[in-house]
């Protein structure tokens, strides 16, 4: 299985907070371009690090698109169900196979919870909707309080 060059880039803003919490510096990928067949990439796993809450990023370049994505979400690079932990040499990896060259840093989660919702900047419609809607009666119901119940004139 050939592995393709993975080095440190210092160049590339490393991922925003917002999005997730970076877990290991930002690597570039093998040479430009798309390989023949897909390779194998190993990025080390910090030893404080629970691997079960990393994923793997990409660094879009085209001026169009560029910024951070979610790996699995970057159609055609990262090989479908080819994530896995691996340990080499008392060492911890996250492994993968892609099919093109690539920026990537591996980031963990830092959505806060609401209950058993996970509610991030990139969540779905129906999650935020759901957020918007329990602000919307929290706000209701601080408003009834507020003013109390209603009264009759006489």
């Amino acid at each position: 299985d050939i592995k393709p060059a993975v080095v440190e880039d210092a160049h590339v803003e490393p991922l925003p907070e917002m999005l997730a919490g970076a877990a290991s510096p930002v690597y570039r990928i093998g040479a430009a371009g798309v390989f023949d067949e897909p390779l194998t990439v190993q990025l080390p796993i910090a030893p404080d690090q629970d691997p079960d809450d990393l994923d793997i990023y990409y660094y879009s370049e085209d001026p169009d698109q560029a910024g951070w994505y979610r790996g699995e979400r970057v159609i055609g690079w990262l090989v479908p169900d080819s994530v896995r932990i691996v340990e080499e040499d008392g060492e911890r990896y996250l492994e993968f196979r892609v099919n093109h060259s690539g920026v990537a840093q591996l980031g963990r989660d830092i959505s806060p919870r609401l209950g058993a919702m996970g509610v991030s900047a990139t969540g779905g419609a129906g999650q935020w909707l759901g957020l918007f809607a329990l602000l919307l009666i929290a706000l209701l119901v601080a408003a009834r309080v507020h003013v109390g119940p209603a009264r009759l004139r006489r």
